[in-house]
């Protein structure tokens, strides 16, 4: 009959001190076999990624898996199901395909919040991967300490999204007319939408999001959103759709725009 001898039960049985002992010998072999163990997860990995360049997919240059990576992103199968952020996924397979990702910073840009697990700690690392790329923004009931986030960044954002702002007072207001507060000299596409069943208008004061005579602005769509009339470009703007379920802001300013 064989026997089957474990030289690490061994050494530790022998390593287990008594009372009369000092516990030194326990604890170094502790550290050692803790070293061998960090030892052979880092070789394990190294294993791995030399196995997974002898996968097919690791023969696409490295453009092309970048722009693969573009289309899942930007794919709305399976969207409401996604526990991450597309980008954040893909970065999360291998080693190569993490590195292809974080150089490519414009995968990065595109910001979204449909996302069980997109915390504001994803959203701010997306944002510093994202680098100087124009970012493409939409958030639905945005968390305020977001909106603030946003706010220091607001000079890349080519694209707003914002909807179901559900606040009701002028003090829960305060991080969305913050927002309208700072310039965003990029912007071509703004969407807001005020929470449905919001009695009063989100109002601005100070607003400077966009500069009448230097704005790239082309497209508006505002729900339950005033902006005053004098603070839209007047020949940039290629569609413009504003709801207002209060008649106390549809006042006669409109020609202004025309």
């Amino acid at each position: 009959m064989q026997t089957y001898s474990d030289p690490v039960h061994e050494n530790l049985a022998a390593a287990i001190p008594c009372h009369n002992q000092d516990p030194n010998p326990r604890q170094d072999l502790r550290a050692a076999i803790l070293e061998k163990i960090n030892f052979t997860e880092s070789h394990l990995r190294s294993l791995y990624t030399q196995l997974n360049a002898l996968a097919p997919v690791s023969l696409l240059p490295t453009e092309l898996l970048a722009r693969i990576f573009h289309l899942l992103r930007d794919s709305k199968k399976y969207g409401k199901n996604a526990r991450l952020p597309r980008a954040v996924a893909v970065s999360h397979v291998c080693r190569h395909w993490r590195e292809v990702a974080l150089s490519d910073s414009s995968l990065w840009s595109a910001i979204r919040d449909n996302a069980p697990q997109c915390s504001r700690s994803c959203f701010t690392k997306m944002l510093v991967r994202s680098k100087n790329a124009p970012l493409d923004i939409e958030l639905h009931l945005p968390h305020p300490n977001l909106l603030r986030s946003l706010s220091r960044h607001s000079s890349r954002i080519s694209r707003l999204s914002l909807s179901g702002l559900m606040n009701s007072g002028p003090a829960e207001d305060g991080p969305v007319q913050d927002l309208f507060k700072i310039e965003a000299p990029a912007l071509e596409d703004l969407h807001m939408e005020r929470g449905y069943h919001q009695r009063r208008p989100l109002s601005t004061s100070g607003f400077r999001l966009f500069h009448p005579q230097s704005s790239k602005l082309r497209k508006v769509h505002l729900y339950n959103i005033y902006i005053p009339w004098t603070s839209f470009p007047k020949c940039t703007l290629t569609h413009l759709e504003i709801i207002s379920e209060s008649p106390d802001t549809a006042e006669t300013e409109v020609e202004n725009v025309l």
